[in-house]
C-alpha cells in the first residue's frame, strides 16, 4: 500500500479517486505517513490503491516518453528545396526525419 501511494505520477485526479471510493477525502501532506493510511483505513482497500498507483506509474512513463519525442522534434529541421522548372518545393534530407519517425513509431 505505501509503495502504490508513492509512485511516480501520483495526481490530485488519482487522489480524488481514492477519496471517492473511500468516501471521505485522502490527500498527501507533510507527515503523511504510512502509521496514517492504516489509521485513515486505507488498507481494507489496499488492491484498489495498487491499481491506483500502477496506472499513475505508466501514465507517469508515457507522459515521460512524450515529453522526450516532443524535445527530439523541436531540434528537427525540414530541408526546403526549389524544384526544377516549377513555383513548387521539395523536402530534402529526409533521411534523419525518417530515423526518427520510424524510432517513435517503435516506442509507441
Amino acid at each position: 500500500m505505501a509503495v502504490a501511494l508513492r509512485k511516480p505520477g501520483m495526481t490530485d485526479r488519482h487522489w480524488e479517486a481514492i477519496t471517492e471510493k473511500m468516501g471521505f477525502e485522502v490527500k498527501p501532506y507533510p507527515g503523511f505517513t504510512l502509521t496514517t493510511c492504516i489509521n485513515l483505513g486505507l488498507k481494507k482497500e489496499e488492491e484498489f490503491l495498487e491499481e491506483i498507483g500502477e496506472k499513475a506509474y505508466k501514465e507517469h512513463l508515457i507522459e515521460t516518453k512524450l515529453d522526450e519525442m516532443e524535445e527530439a522534434w523541436e531540434n528537427i529541421e525540414f530541408e526546403v528545396h526549389p524544384a526544377k522548372g516549377s513555383d513548387s518545393y521539395i523536402i530534402g534530407g529526409i533521411e534523419p526525419i525518417q530515423n526518427l519517425l520510424d524510432e517513435h513509431i517503435m516506442q509507441t
